[in-house]
């Protein structure tokens, strides 16, 4: 006797009951996996962000050093190189920011690049590489002007143009560019004063000295790039300064290598555990360590795969990455391969808009060779000024002035600096035409009129502007002379 239950035709009612049951179960514990899912999400990302955090530091602190230790062994041929392109590279990503938040260089770091040239030698002849530095803030009030090292003992130069001035640029994103076309600035940096009409136009006017240029471009030529490389493989090249300091391997930490190492790796598998939950544990543990095996090549490129996750754990775990070496990253690839080799140009020369009038029009000499000081590139710089006003017919003299009393009273005091020496001549010599010293006492008066452009002891040129401030003094008009006394006098107290 067969004791199987035969098969029904149709379920009994408890049967579909149970099944129903079954039904809802499945999908109550499925809706919750997803909750669950989105809720240990984040902590789990921000969990592997500081494991991957902690695993570069310890990589950096020893293996790496030991591994470029014996990579630049070899690198035993020196050339001197010259720098034929540079930039600084602005590394930002609008979607990274909430819609309605402008302050975007709260989210940019500025990564100065250059692309050097040099002769390898041989069958080589002239190679070409791309260096790029140090990753630093970028904040409102930053210039491009006293850029000279990418990193110690690392040089960095702008080009020049024909009047041997700085040739500054930026590049960005297509993405970068086009919020800042689109966007207006962070208002609270304009605050008092008139404000541009987009983020583009105010970080224009944020670098657009041209004193401050001058003088940097005045006090230092274009510089030298030596490099160092292995014979046989010129396409490897790095600074020398950057070789020599890299084959010192007693400088690896391997106490830091073992402590952070330890630490990371218990993290980064609780993270991967925490992120991977509902997968076999032989799989998981596959998972969590082929990442490991690749270290040294993602090290650069993790807040990236980060941010495909979470934004704001990327930027977090992103800035605490870059601060691990911030003064001597060093990073060597082909001219193509660069940081935004490829970006969007945002090129500065010194007298631009709004100073085509006044700066852009003087006729200064290309110095050969820079003065090797700020304060007397100043110098040198204002007396190129009276020269080539001098040199001007005297309607275009008076015009000059009287645009650059203008810019004064608009807030435009990037080109001022430069001309006040040769109006300071111009009023005092009583032989000058009338008009001319009346236009020259009117930019004069204004100059020293708040908001003053007062020294600062962080001005590179800080001795020569207060010298300027002192000559100012000895001009017998009271509004000119009491006022430039008072600002020589506040430079000369401050600490």
């Amino acid at each position: 006797m067969d004791e199987r239950a035969p098969l029904q035709s149709a379920p009994s009612p408890s049967a579909e009951s149970a099944r129903h049951e079954r039904v809802r179960e499945r999908f109550v514990a499925f809706a919750l996996r997803i909750a669950f899912a989105k809720l240990i999400r984040l902590p789990a990302v921000f969990l592997i962000g500081i494991a991957g955090f902690l695993l570069i530091l310890a990589w950096q602190s020893a293996p790496q050093r030991l591994l470029e230790a014996r990579q630049y062994a070899g690198h035993v041929s020196i050339a001197d190189g010259r720098i034929v392109e540079s930039w600084v590279a602005l590394n930002w990503r609008p979607d990274d920011m909430a819609a309605d938040h402008l302050r975007w260089y709260a989210y940019a770091t500025a990564e100065p690049c250059v692309v050097v040239e040099f002769e390898a030698g041989g069958q080589w002849g002239a190679e070409r590489r791309a260096f790029c530095g140090n990753r630093m803030p970028f904040f409102e009030h930053d210039t491009l002007d006293a850029l000279r090292e990418m990193a110690p003992g690392v040089p960095f130069g702008w080009q020049r143009d024909a009047r041997g001035l700085a040739v500054q640029e930026l590049r960005v994103s297509a993405a970068g560019r086009a919020w800042l076309e689109t966007h207006p600035p962070y208002s609270t940096t304009f605050a008092g004063k008139p404000e541009p009409a987009t983020a583009l136009v105010a970080l224009d006017r944020q670098l657009n000295r041209p004193v401050d240029a001058a003088v940097a471009s005045y006090s230092a030529p274009l510089p030298a790039f030596p490099v160092a490389f292995d014979p046989g493989a010129p396409d490897t090249a790095m600074p020398r300064a950057r070789v020599e300091s890299r084959r010192r391997f007693e400088a690896a930490n391997w106490a830091v290598l073992a402590l952070f190492g330890g630490i990371g790796l218990a993290l980064w598998f609780a993270g991967v555990g925490l992120l991977l939950g509902e997968i076999p544990p032989r799989a998981r543990f596959m998972l969590s360590c082929v990442p490991l095996l690749t270290l040294p090549w993602w090290s650069e490129r993790f807040p990236d795969a980060l941010r495909t996750v979470s934004t704001d754990v990327a930027g977090i775990i992103g800035d605490m990455i870059g601060g691990i070496d911030r003064t001597g990253r060093v990073v060597g690839a082909s001219p193509g391969n660069a940081t935004l080799a490829h970006g969007e140009r945002l090129v500065y020369t010194a007298g631009r808009e709004p100073y085509a009038a006044t700066f852009g029009r003087l006729a200064l000499p290309r110095l050969d060779r820079g003065t090797g000081d700020a304060n007397a590139a100043l110098q040198a710089l204002t007396s190129a000024t009276a020269t080539a006003m001098r040199a001007l017919p005297l309607a275009d003299q008076r015009q000059m002035l009287a645009q650059l009393f203008a810019d004064k009273r608009n807030d435009l005091t990037g080109a001022g600096l430069a001309f006040v020496p040769y109006a300071r001549e111009t009023l005092l010599h009583d032989s000058a035409d009338a008009e001319l010293r009346a236009a020259a006492r009117r930019f004069l008066a204004e100059w020293v009129v708040q908001p003053i452009v007062e020294p600062h002891r962080s001005d590179p040129d800080f001795e020569a502007r207060v010298r300027l401030y002192r000559q100012l003094a000895e001009v017998p008009i009271p509004e000119i002379r009491i006022m430039a006394r008072s600002v020589a006098d506040r430079a000369a107290a401050s600490r």
